[in-house]
């Protein structure tokens, strides 16, 4: 998504689906706390597992949105290409971070 905002230049649609996937994660993380609530119940240790999870998943999904802000003042030349090469090397540092845990989350469930 942030790469073909890079290619068209096309911030209107972009806006536009981003608005659609933020109303999808909001809707997903508003059923979490029933759903480890539920699983509190069956299995506490699984449910602890499940709940650093999702803290990873946030913060996985809070790089994301810094990469579409960095993509957009790129795109608006509220920011030089320099500065956002440097700020998405490290983002993706971060979400490769988060991914290997997240990954190890998931298997020890």
């Amino acid at each position: 998504m942030i790469d073909s905002l890079k290619t068209s230049k096309d911030t209107k649609k972009f806006q536009a689906t981003r608005k659609q996937l933020d109303g999808r994660l909001k809707q997903i993380a508003g059923d979490l706390p029933a759903i480890e609530k539920e699983l509190h119940q069956l299995d506490a240790d699984a449910a602890d597992k499940v709940h650093r999870l999702e803290g990873k998943l946030r913060e996985y999904m809070n790089t994301l949105k810094e990469a579409t802000t960095y993509a957009e003042q790129l795109v608006n030349e509220k920011i030089k290409k320099d500065v956002y090469i440097e700020r998405e090397k490290t983002l993706k540092q971060k979400q490769d971070s988060l991914v290997s845990e997240i990954k190890a989350l998931q298997r020890g469930l």
